[in-house]
């Protein structure tokens, strides 16, 4: 999952025509991970020109096949989808949803069946209170086929969560919001009306 941020980094060095091949190798070895699969690929050719190129495609061969990466983040997807996100705060979901949605999207994978397959993914894994104003909002109904660019339901439904996220940010303002979580303030609450001394610091 860390091809596409660390190629979109190194293939500046790697279209440096000023730079020497023995230069690049020594640059690419730098940017591997100690102790990961990825610097043992590379540490296991001699740091020569010659081996620069076999090494840069085998790299791509094993971490940056497109085929491999959208499986990858379809599997990522789908285990966020899979697992209980109720507890999880919208802004936090909304992110990780974001950062997939995009990774898949700059591998090309914008065929109608694919697009149907990650909004149902999504849409499922939104917790119950979000979904029913989803299906309660104008965007859900919206057809963006006409659009420029044309616009999928997924991406109304983008746009659904971030509206949310606003919504709720000026909610928790207007409401004097300190941003204390809601269980630490139950817990003082509570101590105020036992009237039980607290210590400085220390948190129930």
């Amino acid at each position: 999952m860390d091809w596409l941020s660390f190629w979109s980094q190194f293939e500046k060095i790697y279209l440096d025509e000023k730079l020497h091949d023995s230069d690049k190798f020594q640059y690419l070895t730098h940017c591997m991970v100690k102790g990961s699969g990825a610097r043992d690929f590379v540490e296991s050719y001699p740091q020569t020109s010659t081996n620069y190129p076999k090494v840069i495609e085998g790299l791509k061969e094993r971490f940056g096949r497109p085929e491999l990466l959208v499986e990858v983040y379809a599997r990522d997807l789908h285990k966020l989808v899979v697992s209980n996100n109720s507890k999880v705060p919208l802004e936090t979901l909304y992110d990780k949803l974001e950062s997939r949605l995009r990774a898949l999207e700059s591998l090309c994978t914008t065929a109608e069946t694919n697009a149907v397959l990650l909004f149902a993914w999504v849409e499922s894994c939104l917790p119950e209170e979000v979904l029913r104003a989803w299906n309660r909002d104008p965007l859900s109904k919206r057809d963006g086929k006409n659009e420029d660019p044309p616009k999928g339901k997924i991406d109304y439904l983008m746009e659904f969560l971030r509206q949310e996220i606003a919504s709720e940010t000026k909610i928790r303002l207007a409401a004097g919001d300190s941003g204390k979580p809601s269980k630490e303030k139950n817990a003082n609450e509570k101590v105020k009306e036992q009237k039980i001394p607290t210590v400085a610091g220390l948190h129930v």
